[in-house]
């Protein structure tokens, strides 16, 4: 049995030694629904030593703004890398989700990423699968400039403008 890793926004990858059921892309991109990103597969020890550890998912952010004005900081929800192991290596988290809804936005280049981990190394055995990527969605009524990793699933809705000083008062 080889650790893969887990899946969120695209499937993980299988182990280096190619067993084990990789998890699978699943979940909507524009994150009207959001759930977690898949956990890595943990490996079984054997004679020749110990295997490493699956790792968690990456975490969940929402941003809720009238305007996200080209951010100096970064959100990422990458995955947590598979252990190492003195045999074979865990598999990897996948990448989090974030979802950004605003009436416009500035987001920068990558500051918002949902990158998945990297499969533990097996000192011995075989490495660890990597984590599939997460989700990032924007929902906004305006321009939205700017580039994320992955690529953002972009939703222009009419509704998101303030209205009598209250922006978002749908919610």
């Amino acid at each position: 049995f080889t650790a893969p890793g887990g899946g969120y926004g695209t499937a993980g990858t299988k182990g280096q030694g190619g067993a084990g059921t990789v998890g699978a892309a699943y979940g909507s991109a524009d994150l009207t629904v959001i759930s977690h990103g898949g956990a890595g597969a943990g490996n079984a020890a054997n004679p020749i030593g110990a295997a490493g550890q699956g790792r968690d998912s990456g975490g969940i952010a929402m941003i809720f703004a009238k305007t996200v004005a080209s951010p100096t900081g970064a959100a990422s929800m990458t995955g947590q890398n598979g252990d190492a192991g003195s045999d074979r290596g865990g598999g990897a988290g996948s990448g989090g989700a974030v979802l950004i809804v605003c009436e416009s936005g500035t987001l920068g280049t990558n500051k918002f990423t949902a990158a998945g981990g990297t499969g533990g190394v097996g000192t011995t055995g075989e490495d660890g699968g990597n984590g599939g990527v997460g989700r990032i969605a924007v929902h906004h009524s305006g321009t939205v400039t700017g580039t994320t990793s992955p690529t953002f699933d972009d939703t222009t809705d009419s509704s998101l403008v303030e209205t009598t000083g209250n922006f978002l008062a749908f919610l």
